[in-house]
């Protein structure tokens, strides 16, 4: 099946003739879902780091190379904050854009693989693209590895450890990356996470249980705590 395409008006001139001829992007299939997926996870914005962020954790910089790309439907964004309205349209053009780089062959973010994998990883790996910009995901040589095998426990997995807000662990990215991996673990029936652990220290732990019904740890991992995250431990 050949993914949709949306067509997107291009930036024009100063003379006011096309600077070049419209981007073609293809339509994420489950836009919705994933909205309303990142409203409920980013909220109002990132009162966290100096970075400026909107509605659904649409940040300056991104709105404003997504405006560049649309001109005629967004005002760019420097002292007022754009409507909601704005910023959930800047949010379908990113996350069209990230679709479009992982599943087109020309792009050098291509994800071998992504267009095979289950739609609940295909949704779990546009959100985190979309928290950590999408050129990030080239560095995480495990995770596209995984991507490439077609095995979406592990490609899962292997983003469990990008629960960080400026290189420090944060509690509340841990449990919105584990409520995305158990979603993938649910459709395959492996192993779910059911607690995860912020220490003192800043260590994350993902537990669980095997299949036989004993004591699992999925992954754990360890960076400096950022100040905003308090240590606990929550079952999901």
């Amino acid at each position: 099946m050949v993914p949709a395409r949306l067509t997107v008006e291009p930036a024009r001139d100063p003379t006011g003739s096309r600077s070049r001829m419209p981007e073609q992007r293809y339509i994420y299939p489950r836009m919705n879902k994933l909205l309303n997926h990142l409203l409920l996870a980013e909220g109002r914005g990132d009162d966290v780091t100096d970075v400026v962020t909107g509605l659904a954790g649409m940040t300056k910089g991104t709105y404003n190379r997504m405006q560049k790309k649309s001109p005629k439907a967004l005002p760019r964004w420097d002292k007022e904050t754009p409507t909601d309205d704005q910023l959930m349209t800047a949010s379908r053009m990113y996350a069209n854009k990230i679709y479009s780089d992982f599943i087109d062959p020309e792009s050098n973010l291509y994800l071998e693989g992504f267009d095979s994998l289950p739609e609940p990883a295909q949704d779990g790996i546009i959100s985190s693209a979309y928290n950590l910009g999408e050129k990030s995901m080239s560095g995480f040589p495990g995770f596209r590895r995984a991507v490439k095998n077609k095995d979406p426990y592990e490609a899962m997995k292997q983003l469990l450890d990008t629960a960080n807000t400026e290189g420090r662990s944060s509690k509340g990215l841990a449990l919105r990356r584990a409520r995305e991996f158990n979603s993938v673990a649910s459709k395959l029936g492996r192993p779910r996470i059911n607690r995860v652990v912020a220490s003192e220290d800043g260590t994350i732990s993902y537990l669980g249980q095997s299949e036989d019904g004993q004591a699992l740890e999925i992954l754990r991992y360890k960076k400096p705590r950022h100040e905003t995250s308090k240590p606990g431990i929550v079952d999901i």
